[in-house]
């Protein structure tokens, strides 16, 4: 959604349209949206009665198709009215098929938000090989399109950071130690943070833990067990809340250090809106934050032991030492993924 409002703002198109397969439901980002003037869309509600997706769902069947033909109709009934198409997807393509199919390739540039090298297939390659551009968010990322599908049209770009000015403006009071934000969700293996925590008590450094979103109620009644089991409840606080993304200064202002513990990630964003808010990372090698942190490897961590030891070292910093990381790390946001830098980037791809 963030990247429609830039590009609205670049003034390099006339209109900027955002679809959503579903109606979005969020007021606060529909108002967003409305005031930059960015007409919203979604498939008319006739496409989702039951009817007509057992049709749908029947003639897809019968043609042996590999996505819905009244969604292709659909798009290909709008080729026209649009010069250029900005598709933000998952390796799995599962939204955007009938776009792809419906429109002249050089019109389309696709943006991967979420990357595991293991869910894309080779029955996308003819997709992903027609298309003007593939954009990924690092060179990893690049790399497996180039050594695995044999492709030459992709780009590295890195995600734009809705909160850009407020999160450089933090200056955090630290009440915690470290920090999780984002989807609570098995694959976000947050236990791996909690597990952190018991280990470093363990040692005797009374080190503590927030860990902010909402999701999967199954799997936090599985990290409140981990944090009772262990007696760690004083020292490990769950807040149960979404954040607009406008507001996630609120919680970067509360923590020393942020934790990314995934099993596997496309950048994340919230590594971007840490470093913008000069709150080192600590990290396993997910999505783009090996690149993103440079010459700070050493808070990229391959495995839980390595994660334990650039923790205890972080909590060794002296105030100064803690103050002059947090800057620099600010500074390479700034120099390399400020949000002007990525549109001007992105202006040129689409231009």
């Amino acid at each position: 959604m963030y990247s429609t409002i830039f590009l609205s703002q670049s003034n390099i198109f006339k209109e900027v349209y955002l679809f959503s397969p579903l109606a979005p439901s969020n007021d606060m980002l529909n108002k967003i949206v409305y005031d930059h003037g960015i007409k919203v869309f979604s498939y008319p509600a006739l496409l989702n009665f039951p009817n007509i997706l057992r049709l749908d769902n029947k003639i897809k069947r019968n043609l042996n198709l590999s996505s819905s033909p009244l969604k292709f109709l659909y798009w290909y009934s709008k080729r026209r009215k649009y010069d250029k198409i900005y598709i933000l997807t998952s390796q799995t393509l599962e939204y955007s098929l009938p776009i792809l199919k419906a429109f002249d390739d050089s019109k389309i540039t696709m943006k991967f938000t979420m990357f595991q090298q293991k869910a894309f297939s080779n029955k996308l390659k003819k997709y992903l090989a027609k298309v003007h551009f593939n954009i990924v968010m690092s060179k990893d990322q690049k790399n497996f399109f180039n050594q695995n599908f044999g492709l030459t049209n992709v780009l590295v770009q890195d995600i734009f950071t809705p909160n850009e000015n407020n999160l450089l403006k933090v200056n955090s009071r630290r009440t915690y130690d470290f920090g999780v934000f984002g989807r609570l969700s098995k694959e976000k293996q947050i236990e791996d943070a909690i597990i952190l925590i018991k280990k470093l008590h363990g040692m005797g450094i009374c080190s503590s833990l927030l860990i902010q979103g909402i999701g999967d109620l199954n799997y936090l009644k599985y990290l409140n067990t981990i944090i009772f089991e262990n007696e760690l409840q004083n020292f490990i606080t769950i807040n149960y809340e979404s954040l607009s993304p406008t507001e996630t200064e609120l919680f970067f202002n509360q923590i020393s250090t942020f934790l990314i513990t995934s099993v596997s990630e496309g950048g994340p964003i919230t590594g971007l809106e840490a470093m913008a808010s000069g709150i080192p990372v600590l990290c396993y090698n997910v999505g783009a934050m090996s690149e993103r942190l440079g010459k700070y490897q050493w808070l990229v961590a391959e495995d839980h032991e390595q994660l334990f030891k650039s923790a205890m070292r972080l909590l060794n910093l002296s105030e100064r030492d803690y103050k002059k990381l947090s800057n620099s790390l600010r500074n390479i946001y700034l120099d390399e993924h400020a949000n002007q830098n990525k549109l001007e980037k992105l202006k040129k791809i689409l231009g």
